[in-house]
C-alpha cells in the first residue's frame, strides 16, 4: 500500500527517487518540468533564547516602548498581510531597494499573551504562536525575511521585536557563533505560498537567495523548482480536515531554498505572501503520530507516506527520515522551537504531567507572555504560551 501511495503522490507531486537521508534529487521528466533560471535545569537548557522564559535575551534590538492601546492586534493598515484574505493575495517579494525598517517605538505594538488579553480559559483548542530561529546575526536575517518573504517588524508585547509573518510570528535570538543547520532536524522548514514559484525563484535568485539541495526529504530538493502535472494539486484535497480555504493550485510547484544560517525554506504553490505549513522529519512515523494525536487530542490515524493535521489554516507536516540515532535536541537548531499557543497554561501544564512528557521548564514570564517548553518526538524543543490565536487569514 505505501509503495502504490508513493507511487501516486510521486508521479503528481514529484518526489525524489529514493526515502532515506541522503535522498535523491532526479527528478522524474515525464512529470514534473524544471523552470529556467535535556535536562533538569530547563531555563538552562533553553538559555538565551529570545523565546525561552526566565533568560534575559542575547539580542541587542529590543524596547520597552508600548503603543497607547497593546492590547490590539496591528490594525490592516499597520499589517497588510494580517487583514488579507486568501482570495486577496500580497506581492511576496519586497521593493529590493527597500530600506531596512524602522525598529524601536517606531513599530507597530502588538499583544499576544499580552496580561490585556481575552482568552476562554474553558477553551483547549491550540494554535500555531511563533517559530523561534536562532541566527548569527538578527539584523541580517530580518532584512532577509523582509526582502524575499514579506515579513513586518512589530514589537511584541511592547517587549521584544519580532517579525509578523502572515498569519503567525518569528522570534529571533542573537548567538555568538553561527547556530547548526544540519540535516535532518526535527523542526525542518517553514513553508511559504508563491502565487508563481518558478517567477519567484527567478528573481529571487537574481538577488542572491540560494537552493538548497542538500536531500533528506522524500521531495525533490533540485536546483530549480519541481513543478507537477496539471491537476497534481487536487490531492491536497485529500488531506484530513483541510480548511476550506486552504489553497488547492491546479498544478502542484515547490523550491527548497538557504536562509541567512543555511535554514531550511520552501516556497510552494499556494496563497502569496503567508505560511501555510510547519514540515517536520522524524525517525518513527507512526510513534510520532500517535504522540501527537494523544498530546493534542487528534483522531486516530494510520500513516502511510506521511502524517499530517492543521492547526487553523497551517498545515503540520511530518515526513519519515533517518534513525533515531541522526536526531539531537533542536534547541541550537537554527529552527529553535516550536511554539503552541493554549488559553489555560495550568491545565496544559497538568495535561503534560498526565502524559508523562518530558518538561524542560516550568511556565515563567518573558516577552510579555508566559510559557513553558516541552520535550517532543525526535528532540523537538515545543514551547505552550498562554495566549489567544494570534491571527487568522481564512474565514470561517
Amino acid at each position: 500500500m505505501k509503495a502504490t501511495l508513493r507511487a501516486l503522490v510521486g508521479m503528481s507531486f514529484g518526489l525524489a527517487g529514493c526515502d532515506n537521508a541522503a535522498s535523491s534529487n532526479t527528478m522524474d521528466a515525464a512529470s514534473v518540468t524544471s523552470t529556467p533560471t535535556e535536562s533538569a535545569a530547563p531555563r538552562q537548557a533553553v538559555a538565551a533564547m529570545s523565546g525561552a522564559p526566565g533568560q534575559a535575551s542575547t539580542s541587542t534590538s529590543t524596547s520597552t516602548s508600548t503603543s497607547t492601546d497593546p492590547a490590539q492586534k496591528p490594525s490592516t493598515s499597520q499589517h497588510p498581510a494580517a487583514g488579507t484574505s486568501a482570495a486577496q493575495p500580497v506581492s511576496m517579494m519586497a521593493d529590493a531597494d527597500a530600506g531596512a525598517a524602522p525598529s524601536g517605538d517606531a513599530l507597530p505594538d502588538v499583544c499576544s499573551g499580552c496580561a490585556q488579553e481575552s482568552r476562554d480559559k474553558t477553551d483547549m483548542t491550540v494554535h500555531l504562536h511563533h517559530v523561534h530561529l536562532n541566527v548569527k546575526s538578527r539584523e541580517q536575517s530580518q532584512q532577509f525575511y523582509e526582502r524575499y518573504f514579506k515579513a513586518e517588524r512589530v514589537l511584541l508585547n511592547g517587549t521584544t521585536e519580532a517579525l509578523h509573518v502572515a498569519p503567525t510570528l518569528i522570534l529571533l535570538d542573537e548567538q555568538p557563533t553561527a547556530p547548526d543547520s544540519n540535516l535532518p532536524t526535527a523542526l525542518q522548514h517553514m513553508g511559504w505560498g508563491a502565487a508563481d514559484t518558478g517567477a519567484w525563484y527567478a528573481q529571487a535568485h537574481a538577488k542572491g537567495i540560494e537552493p538548497d539541495t542538500r536531500g533528506y526529504t522524500l521531495f525533490n530538493t533540485n536546483e530549480t523548482p519541481t513543478i507537477g502535472e496539471p491537476g497534481s494539486g487536487a490531492l491536497l484535497s485529500l488531506a484530513r480536515d483541510i480548511p476550506a480555504c486552504f489553497p488547492i493550485p491546479d498544478a502542484l510547484s515547490y523550491m527548497y531554498v538557504l536562509g541567512p544560517d543555511n535554514e531550511r525554506i520552501e516556497v510552494w504553490s499556494g496563497t502569496d505572501g503567508r505560511v501555510n505549513h510547519v514540515h517536520f522529519t522524524t525517525a518513527d512515523l507512526d510513534a510520532t503520530s500517535s504522540w501527537y494525536e494523544k498530546f493534542l487530542d487528534l483522531p486516530s490515524t494510520t500513516p502511510l507516506l506521511s502524517f499530517q493535521f492543521f492547526l487553523d489554516d497551517i498545515a503540520f507536516f511530518y515526513e519519515p527520515i533517518g534513525a533515531a540515532a541522526d536526531y539531537k535536541p533542536t534547541d541550537d537548531h537554527a529552527l529553535g522551537h516550536v511554539a503552541l499557543a493554549v488559553s489555560d497554561l495550568d491545565a496544559w501544564r497538568k495535561r503534560v504531567q498526565e502524559q508523562n512528557i518530558e518538561v524542560v521548564s516550568e511556565p515563567a514570564a518573558a516577552h510579555g507572555f508566559t510559557s513553558f517548553f516541552v520535550r517532543g518526538p525526535d528532540g523537538l524543543l515545543i514551547e505552550l504560551v498562554q495566549a489567544a490565536k494570534y491571527a487568522e487569514l481564512c474565514p470561517h
